[in-house]
């Protein structure tokens, strides 16, 4: 009977291509049998399985089972339950609409085969996890990553997310039915914008309907209907189906990718060229930074040493300038900026001597390879920081 559908099902559904990396399906048929037949399959079990067999029978329904019976017994299941042949038959006139088009109606089978006491069949049709990757750009400072509550209530603190953004087209030109989990190689706070070539995510698609780029409509639209959901806040691009290594290798490339930030910064005293020329002399700066006062309500209060690789400044005016920081994932910009009462040392704060603040932040990119002397000449594409007036 196995062999019998499945060979059916595969001139029905589309062909497979294993360079699409397109999920595999799972289809189930369950049959619910009527009283009478579920009588006859337990009498036969117990004959084989050498449990009692008629006794058996006469002890849970109060009668002896006899031939007649078992004749008229066999005769309904005949017309009543689908056999292999039938399956193979139906299977084969049926278009992928017409199967589709049968899913939740549990009674599918006694439609297409009417019989005075035909089973009741339940459909099950689904897809194995879709995989889609991609980056995303996130251009406004009003925009979380993810839906931002207040904590205990269903209060927004943002009217969008990044993740809701992306999602929301990506659900309907896939036709997924099931849960869409989004992950990403690292986050930004919702006041700094993600620029340069974006940041890496990854969404895995339960039970979606359409299962390669070719088969979902739109998809080659997907990223200006991202843009214009987002009206503008967001952008999305190299989108590719993968496979779910790509989830392993998401978190790995979230722990080792050097970030590139962009950042103005006020400084309480006057700058002069030799505190700019200090700034631009650090390399490989190691900083011990013990969790910000503004997440120790959500993180473990520890000391974390991180690495950061440059600094590159370009002074605005006398209190104000553009700093470039190349730094390990994991480093806390803002603070190793104002040092965090101290948290962070050293610091932005402790190398010029002087109280500081920072305005704006950028992630300007995430860098693969290592940091060459000649970045910060490099022009900023996406940016628009200016100076304060």
């Amino acid at each position: 009977a196995k062999s019998a559908v499945t060979s059916a099902l595969a001139k029905v559904l589309p062909p497979v291509d294993s360079s699409t990396l397109a999920p595999s399906m799972k289809i189930g048929v369950v049959l619910t049998h009527t009283e009478s037949e579920v009588g006859l399959l337990e009498h036969f079990t117990d004959v084989k399985s050498k449990k009692g067999g008629r006794a058996a029978w006469r002890q849970r329904h109060g009668k002896t089972i006899t031939h007649a019976d078992e004749d008229q017994l066999k005769e309904t299941t005949t017309t009543s339950l689908p056999t292999a042949p039938a399956l193979n038959r139906l299977l084969e006139s049926m278009s992928m609409d017409r199967l589709v088009g049968h899913l939740g109606d549990a009674n599918w089978w006694g439609k297409l085969v009417p019989s005075k006491n035909c089973a009741v069949a339940a459909t099950l049709i689904e897809r194995e996890p879709l995989f889609l990757r991609g980056r995303y750009r996130k251009l406004s400072r009003e925009c979380s990553q993810t839906p931002w509550t207040l904590r205990g209530t269903d209060e927004r603190r943002t009217q969008g997310s990044v993740e809701e953004f992306i999602k929301g087209p990506i659900i309907k030109v896939f036709g997924v039915r099931g849960e869409c989990k989004f992950s990403s190689a690292g986050r930004e706070d919702v006041d700094v914008r993600m620029l340069g070539s974006g940041r890496p995510f990854l969404l895995e698609m339960v039970d979606s309907l359409y299962g390669t780029m070719a088969a979902a409509s739109g998809f080659g639209d997907l990223p200006n209907l991202v843009q214009s959901q987002s009206a503008g806040v967001v952008e999305v691009q190299d989108l590719e189906i993968c496979d779910r290594t790509a989830s392993e290798k998401l978190v790995e490339g979230a722990e080792k990718h050097q970030k590139h930030y962009l950042c103005v910064i006020w400084v309480k005293k006057s700058v002069t060229k030799d505190d700019v020329a200090n700034l631009n002399g650090v390399r490989e700066l190691s900083i011990h930074q013990r969790t910000p006062v503004r997440v120790l309500h959500r993180r473990t209060n520890m000391v974390r040493q991180r690495m950061v690789h440059k600094l590159a400044a370009e002074q605005l005016n006398a209190h104000f300038l553009v700093l470039h920081v190349w730094s390990a994932a994991g480093t806390y910009i803002k603070e190793f900026v104002h040092g965090d009462l101290g948290r962070t040392v050293p610091s932005i704060r402790s190398i010029l001597d002087s109280e500081t603040d920072i305005l704006q932040l950028d992630v300007a990119d995430l860098v693969d390879e290592p940091v060459l002397e000649s970045s910060a000449k490099k022009p900023r594409t996406g940016t628009c920081l200016k100076p304060p007036q």
